[in-house]
């Protein structure tokens, strides 16, 4: 079986490589040393569920009461920091199509999918140099 390419609604092309990045803050957790989600960057005032590693791929979830705010960071500041992001992509697995709102590949790879009826964006990370999903490029 021929494996389909994503199909992606835009692309945002890398813009720049930042040391610091605008409206990203890392997270305190009761009380403790601030701490950041694997180097990843968080939007400010994001409360995340990082239940830890699977394997070597990662994942954390962000419960937002504006998913699409969350979304609109990462597409703002993914990019500023050296990453492609591709929006709105598609891609159909065995016979189930598949949605994710935001995949991005750079240092690492990964994808993003809202559940609005939960108030969650779902944050999928995979190792450096392993494509955000089978069959990608």
């Amino acid at each position: 079986m021929k494996l389909e390419k994503p199909k992606a609604r835009a692309t945002i092309k890398p813009t720049a490589t930042l040391t610091a990045v605008p409206g990203a803050s890392e997270l305190t957790a009761g009380g403790e040393a601030p701490r950041t989600i694997q180097g990843f960057p968080i939007p400010k005032g994001a409360k995340v569920k990082d239940p830890g590693a699977i394997e070597e791929t990662w994942q954390f979830d962000i419960h937002t009461t504006d998913p699409a705010e969350v979304l609109a960071f990462y597409k703002r500041v993914l990019p500023q920091m050296g990453y492609t992001v591709r929006t709105d992509v598609t891609y159909t697995l065995a016979y189930e199509k598949v949605h994710w709102d935001v995949v991005f590949d750079g240092p690492v790879s990964g994808s993003m999918a809202t559940d609005p009826s939960d108030e969650t964006v779902f944050v999928v990370v995979n190792p450096p140099g392993q494509p955000a999903f089978a069959g990608d490029e």
